[in-house]
């Protein structure tokens, strides 16, 4: 077994770890916490003995089947910033689910 050492700081929802892989970060409150590494993406929920913990599948981006690549015209930026202008956000049903979840915890 080889040897290990890690350091952990915490900010507020925030801990900041740093290793012999490089830094992590992760954010979450007690019971649901969500973390990114060199390494991996985790997400790991419960407390005590009876917890979940999965992995997100590797950041690696393979291209397949790109003959050329075109530049794009002016009108085409223009058209889809407007298409993501149109769309809802996430982050506020994110936020409303994080909040449920630290007032049950």
């Amino acid at each position: 077994m080889g040897f290990y050492v890690r350091t952990r700081l915490r900010a507020g929802p925030f801990r900041f770890t740093l290793s012999q892989a490089g830094l992590g970060v992760s954010a979450g409150i007690p019971g649901l916490r969500a973390g990114m590494s060199p390494r991996r993406d985790v997400v790991r929920m419960g407390r005590g003995v009876i917890s979940y913990r999965t992995t997100a599948p590797d950041r690696d981006v393979v291209m397949h089947g790109v003959v050329s690549l075109v530049p794009a015209q002016p009108s085409d930026v223009v058209r889809q910033l407007q298409k993501a202008a149109k769309r809802w956000p996430y982050w506020p049903f994110a936020l409303a689910a994080l909040l449920v979840a630290g007032l049950v915890t």
